[in-house]
């Protein structure tokens, strides 16, 4: 069989273009972007939980301290808001976990092209800022497992209370609860802080990672 050089020349040029075009698809910074994408969305996502979370304390607030002559539209509008909780809370969830997976994507996609860098000081630079990077992801992440650990149990004491509340609704049994419904308050605020602060620690890194240059303030 007779070989094409002229075909063959222009097939392997082709493949080196195609070779050339799929490493540029999949450059590193793409990874680094979607993971700025993902802190960004999941600190918006948790700010909406601290909202939602103060909305149904005032809710519950509203029940106790100012019972109406009928306590079930408090109480409904009580149950309702427990019931968005935990729906916010199963989305911050879901989106951490896609954080997660982000960031092992981008490290490895960091590894990959790290290794491919033939100047040792270029590389060793390279390694460094991936170790810092890494180190910050992992902080944030560190966060966000802390602050659930301090949010399940209040959660928790939410659900409970929705539950005693809807097997008693009469004034004496709302009553019997007021001294729960302060700690739960105290702990709402103690919450916000962590939120608060989770919220942050989210955005500053999710900017940090974003090869757009932060916007300057006016």
């Amino acid at each position: 069989m007779k070989i094409n050089r002229k075909s063959l020349s222009s097939t392997l040029a082709l493949a080196a273009i195609a070779a050339l075009l799929a490493g540029c698809a999949s450059s590193g910074y793409e990874k680094g972007e979607k993971t700025a994408s993902h802190l960004e969305s999941t600190a918006s996502e948790i700010e909406l939980g601290k909202a939602q979370v103060q909305t149904t304390l005032d809710t519950l607030n509203d029940l106790v301290q100012k019972p109406s002559e009928d306590l079930r539209p408090q109480y409904k509008a009580f149950a309702k808001d427990v019931s968005k909780v935990v729906a916010t809370a199963k989305r911050v969830n879901a989106k951490t976990e896609k954080l997660a997976a982000a960031s092992q994507a981008y490290a490895d996609q960091w590894d990959e092209q790290s290794a491919t860098i033939a100047n040792a000081d270029i590389r060793a630079r390279s390694e460094a800022r991936k170790a810092k990077v890494l180190a910050s992801l992992a902080q944030v992440q560190a966060q966000y497992q802390e602050t659930k650990a301090n949010f399940s149990p209040f959660l928790s004491d939410l659900q409970d209370l929705d539950k005693a509340l809807s097997l008693d609704l009469t004034p004496a049994g709302v009553d019997s609860l007021k001294s729960v419904v302060a700690q739960a308050n105290k702990h709402g605020a103690e919450l916000a802080k962590s939120l608060d602060s989770l919220t942050t620690g989210f955005r500053d890194l999710g900017a940090k990672l974003s090869p757009l240059l932060p916007k300057p303030a006016n």
